[in-house]
Formats: structure tokens, C-alpha cells, sequence
């Protein structure tokens, strides 16, 4: 019903109007903008299933795609990410998203892929830093330093 109608408008007449639709519709789409990398998410429970997903990186999103059907599975704003670990586990494969509110644990294929998911969160933070309100002056508003301990004699 609603393709019989969009049929009959004007939009369709005019490739230019069919050009900016077409467009509109990929910056609606889940991972538009983000760099993505394979990776298995690390199910909870004592199962311990791994999922294979689809890691999306992005300077308003971080989402986590299923592979197979591409739909969204999970989705959080990157200025809600808190910090992230490298590294964990047997074989050094972990990679663990720490977001306000929950956490994502993810297995990732190489060191090469995690060199890569690591370089692209920290050129995300660096570019969400230079923007008008400063990314990691709120996170570090959140977590402040501990106070430095001064040595007897310094």
C-alpha cells in the first residue's frame, strides 16, 4: 500500500528527488559513517557462546550488527563510552566496551584487527575532544584523579 503510494509522487518522477531519497535512506542506516571490523561478541552465562557480529565504529554511535542479517543488535552513543580495555583473556583477544550503563565483551580476530579497533577509538575520542564541548574533560569530570601520594623527602 504505502510503495502503491510513493509510486505516484513526484519523487519518483525526478532523478535528482530519487538521488536525495537514495541518500537519505543510507544515513539512516545503522552503521552509515562508522568503520567496521568482524568480531564475536562473548555472550554472558556459563555457556560462554561467542556470536559473530559486525563492530561499528562512529564519531555519534558505537553498534554492534548480527552478521548474517545485518540488523542492529546493539547500539550505544560514543559519548557514552567510558573506556575501553585491550587485551584480555587466553590469547590476548579481548576487546571490552565500557559504555554508562552497560558493557560489551568482544573477542576480535588478530592483534592487527585490534591495533586497528583501538586507533579508530582513539582518533573518534580525539576528534569528539576538539569539538565544541570537550569529550574527555566530561569523562574525566566523571572519574577524577586520584590524589597523588608525595614521597617523604621530595
Amino acid at each position: 500500500e504505502q510503495k502503491r503510494k510513493l509510486f505516484h509522487t513526484s519523487v519518483y518522477e525526478s532523478e535528482v528527488q530519487l538521488k536525495k531519497l537514495y541518500i537519505q535512506t543510507c544515513k539512516r542506516l545503522p552503521c552509515y559513517g562508522c568503520k567496521v571490523y568482524q568480531v564475536k561478541e562473548l555472550l554472558r552465562g556459563k555457556t560462554k557462546k561467542k556470536t559473530a557480529r559486525l563492530l561499528g565504529l562512529g564519531p555519534e554511535k558505537i553498534v554492534l550488527l548480527d552478521t548474517k542479517t545485518k540488523i542492529l543488535a546493539k547500539a550505544q552513543n560514543t559519548i557514552d563510552l567510558l573506556q575501553w580495555r585491550t587485551g584480555g583473556g587466553r590469547s590476548h583477544d579481548r576487546l571490552q566496551l565500557e559504555f554508562r550503563g552497560s558493557r560489551w565483551q568482544l573477542a576480535v580476530p588478530s592483534p592487527s584487527t585490534m591495533r586497528e579497533v583501538g586507533l579508530a577509538l582513539w582518533e573518534i575520542l580525539q576528534e569528539l575532544d576538539h569539538s565544541s564541548t570537550s569529550f574527555l574533560d566530561n569523562v574525566s569530570l566523571l572519574f577524577p584523579p586520584s590524589p597523588t601520594r608525595r614521597t617523604k623527602g621530595l
